[in-house]
């Protein structure tokens, strides 16, 4: 035993072994160790290399995206605030309230006996079936937010319960047929802020009284539509929070209320937005518009997103770690996403999941680990844990949302990243295998000569285990060795191209291409794949770099001309120069007027130059033009902005009228004011003008009318002021002529309180005569054929007959001493008012109409004339109408 040992160390002491296999020992240990470094350093600087190009790819992503997110806020927030200054929103918030108000008297039977009851009743038996079905978490405790507010009742009842539509089209029922003032109001402004509310992408848009805290309009119809945000059921909910922060704000501006889940949405997690309506530093209504999880959806991921089968992916988290997004893979496959996630919830949360994924959101439901806070709000590329308990590479930046904490996080599977790395593990196991291989047939059969040329290439790999740049091998002879360094070769080529691009990228030369060995090159695949995207991303950076050069021109150049609209806005030849001529300049241009159109009657209007600039140097011009004459009576008939690309040579002098030049170009817009052309902007340029330089003209243009016509009054004013003041002294002169009167004035003092006592008496008799003509002239009028009414120069009806009372739908006594305004819908009052303004423009009018009375077609032979009007001093209007058939 004592011997077999003896032998057997004897045997494996390198000292005993023959030539040989001594070198062949040596040289599988040489080459294992070559081979275990260079996989060691190798991997190792492929794993930092891609690591760290994707960490630069996230972060730029991430930065990207949020600014994508923070643009569309910004764009919604402008919008809103738009929409808050129009005076129909206004109007609509004012007339809806009035509206609301007014239904206890117009319709009191909803409020009073066995009809209060059968609503309320029908009211639950809405809310407990349909509304319950469709609120998959709450279920049927939703019939606890049942109003107990009669004109809630009232108002749900009328847009919910009787609206014909189903359930998730409640909004295309624009108006009831009761004619209570409430419905005619929300027909009338209904398709407007429907239309608002597509625009804006939302799931509702709400108008709130500021006053008494009632919802007095929502697009949507659900049960939140009415409702009291200051003591109805309603009051503790976000959308009440939204309300009660808009009515804080001293000015314009608008509130962010953070997702959450909220019943009146079908237990959808919403946010609200919300803005204050002012009239004169007053709050008169408040706009809240509602958006769901889509919101996010819609701008995080797109179609190519979709088609991605990365593992990337975006969320919008808040400071309670939970998502404010739906993920990519649950919109992508819903019945997927939900066996995956059922396999990971214990059996208490199952049933609570299920409820949740039916409303179709999973935000505000799905959040990341708790112990993840200091990784997710770092701003810094991390490795962490997601929702799913997956090791992911992240980035996150906050949003710059004013009023909420929310943060873009941009997250990719961690072992996707590392995939390249697994791959060429396994490549090297296999090189290193070969080898093994032929440095043991190397070994035996060239021995020492071999062992020499082992040395430099164990040498070159050493180099290359250091980081180091090593020189290429020689081939050497035609054996198993000089393939060897081929490979060796054309792997020190693969890793400095691979460096080399790595740098390429890096400094932004994405013309640098990686060559791909073979189909399964997957190190060059990814490399190039990572190059497409970031050249799609700089290719995107460019286009909304150009955008916001486009926009920042336009908000430099309104900025501007805002200015210059406030000075020397006392002189409007003064004004209209220093505006034509910043305007060329400012376009680039090369000829501009400015024309106002005079005249009072429109037979006697001609159009006017007041300013003309012309290459660099003003112009003194004097042109005057019918209101039909050449394209600027075109554009003030038309009302339309004219754009010409091909001008004859002799057209702007002889129609135009701006100087010899021919333009290629010739742009007129008309300064509009409330639909009436005040003059127009005559631009003409050697170049061509572009879409977003006429965007910025007609921007412009709306402001110089508004503007021109403060000047003119201002004008007026001061003339005005100056004969107010040679009036003064006038009056002064007559003072004392007056003085002198005084005492024969105090003289005839008795006389007169003596014939004022009869003047009294005789006023008293006539009264009673004019009493009674009166009674006897509506008594005449009602038996007369036809309905009648008599209008002052305002508008306001002083006379009309019962059967003129009909037009209205309502008895003669409600309608004397009010207008049209107020008593007929936005599309019969317009027409009403047009043929009224021409009967006092051109005399009698006589014309035939169709209304719907009390559900009936019926059609009316009209005829209006002026009626003098003897306490006025002048014509009013008096409207005779006639039943036809």
């Amino acid at each position: 035993m004592e011997n077999d040992k003896r032998s057997f160390f004897a045997t494996i002491n390198p000292e005993n072994m023959r030539f040989t296999l001594k070198l062949l020992v040596m040289l599988l240990v040489i080459v294992i160790f070559a081979m275990i470094s260079y996989f060691t350093v190798g991997l190792g600087s492929l794993r930092h290399t891609i690591y760290r190009t994707t960490a630069d790819h996230l972060e730029e992503l991430t930065y990207t995206k949020a600014a994508e997110v923070e643009n569309n806020i910004s764009g919604i927030r402008s919008q809103l605030l738009e929409m808050a200054g129009q005076e129909k929103v206004r109007r609509a918030a004012e007339e809806l309230s009035v509206g609301l108000n007014n239904l206890p008297e117009e319709k009191f039977e909803f409020f009073s006996g066995e009809m209060k009851d059968k609503i309320h009743t029908d009211l639950g038996d809405y809310y407990s079936t349909l509304v319950a079905d469709n609120s998959p978490v709450t279920g049927e405790a939703i019939t606890d937010l049942l109003p107990d507010d009669p004109k809630t009742i009232a108002l749900q009842y009328l847009y919910l319960v009787q609206n014909p539509k189903s359930y998730p089209e409640k909004e295309h029922f624009v108006i009831s047929d009761d004619y209570s003032s409430y419905s005619r109001a929300h027909g009338s402004y209904h398709p407007y802020l429907l239309e608002m509310m597509q625009k804006l992408n939302a799931t509702d848009l709400y108008l709130a009284d500021p006053k008494d805290g009632y919802i007095v309009y929502s697009v949507k119809k659900n049960i939140d539509f009415g409702s009291n945000l200051l003591a109805g059921k309603m009051k503790k909910t976000p959308l009440a929070e939204s309300f009660l922060k808009a009515l804080a704000l001293e000015q314009p501006e608008t509130v962010f209320v953070d997702f959450s889940q909220f019943q009146g949405a079908g237990d959808k997690p919403v946010m609200f937005v919300s803005v204050p309506v002012f009239f004169f530093k007053e709050i008169v209504g408040v706009i809240i518009v509602q958006f769901d999880n889509k919101l996010f959806d819609n701008l995080l991921f797109d179609d190519n997103f979709y088609r991605n089968i990365s593992s990337l992916d975006y969320n919008i988290i808040g400071t309670d770690f939970r998502l404010r997004n739906n993920p990519k893979d649950f919109l992508i496959d819903q019945d997927k996403f939900e066996r995956m996630m059922l396999g990971r919830l214990r059996r208490n949360e199952v049933d609570r999941f299920r409820r949740v994924a039916r409303t179709g959101s999973l935000s505000c439901y799905l959040g990341f680990p708790a112990d993840q806070k200091n990784s997710i709000f770092n701003g810094e590329v991390v490795d962490m844990k997601d929702y799913r308990d997956r090791k992911v590479v992240a980035c996150s930046k906050k949003l710059a949302i004013k009023g909420v904490d929310l943060f873009l996080l941009t997250k990719i599977d961690k072992q996707e990243v590392l995939s390249p790395v697994k791959r060429q593990k396994i490549l090297f196991l296999a090189m290193t295998a070969v080898v093994l291989l032929i440095a043991y047939l190397i070994g035996i059969i060239f021995g020492r000569p071999f062992a020499q040329r082992l040395e430099k290439l164990l040498g070159a790999l050493n180099l290359l285990r250091n980081g180091e740049k090593s020189k290429q091998l020689k081939k050497g002879p035609d054996d198993e060795l000089g393939k060897t360094i081929i490979a060796y070769n054309n792997l020190r080529e693969r890793i400095i191209n691979a460096e080399e691009f790595a740098l390429e990228m890096s400094e932004g030369n994405y013309d640098y291409k990686f060559n791909i060995l073979s189909d399964r090159d997957s190190l060059g695949k990814s490399l190039n794949v990572l190059k497409e995207k970031l050249i799609q991303s700089r290719e995107e950076h460019e286009i909304r770099t150009q955008e916001d050069e486009i926009r920042n021109w336009i908000n430099t150049g309104i900025a501007k001309f805002n200015d210059l609209l406030r000075q020397n806005n006392d002189n409007l030849g003064t004004l209209a120069y220093s505006l034509i001529e910043n305007l060329v300049n400012y376009l680039g241009a090369n000829i501009g007027g400015i024309y106002i159109v005079e005249g009072e009657n429109e037979e006697d209007k001609v159009i006017e130059l007041i300013a003309s600039y012309a290459y660099d140097r003003k112009k003194y011009v004097q042109k005057r033009l019918e209101v039909r004459e050449g394209l600027l009576g075109a554009c003030y008939m038309e009302k339309k902005s004219i754009y010409l690309k091909q001008i004859p040579e002799d057209y702007i002098e002889i129609i135009s009228g701006l100087g010899h030049n021919v333009p290629k170009t010739l742009y007129i817009v008309p300064l509009k004011l409330d639909d009436n052309v005040l003059g127009m902007i005559e631009i003409a340029s050697l170049n061509e003008i572009e879409g977003h330089q006429i965007e910025f003209v007609d921007k412009v243009a709306e402001s110089i009318a508004a503007t021109f016509v403060s000047v003119q009054l201002n004008m007026k004013t001061s003339s005005l002021l100056e004969e107010s003041r040679r009036r003064a002294e006038e009056n002064a002169q007559q003072e004392e002529e007056m003085r002198q009167n005084m005492e024969e004035m105090q003289a005839t003092q008795e006389e007169l309180a003596r014939l004022r006592q009869e003047d009294e008496k005789r006023t008293r008799e006539m009264q009673l005569v004019i009493d009674n003509t009166r009674a006897t002239l509506k008594n005449l009028l009602d038996e007369i054929p036809g309905g009648y009414n008599l209008k002052d120069p305002n508008g306001v009806i002083h006379l009309i007959n019962a059967e003129g009372a009909t037009y209205y739908n309502l008895s003669p006594d409600k309608v004397l001493g009010k207008t049209d305004h107020e008593l007929l819908m936005a599309k019969l009052y317009d027409r009403e008012h047009k043929y009224d303004l021409q009967v006092i423009e051109k005399g009698e009018l006589e014309y035939t109409e169709k209304v719907e009375i009390k559900g009936t077609q019926v059609e009316y032979r009209v005829v209006k004339k002026p009626f003098m009007m003897s306490e006025f001093g002048q014509n009013g209007i008096l409207t005779m109408r006639f039943q036809v058939g």
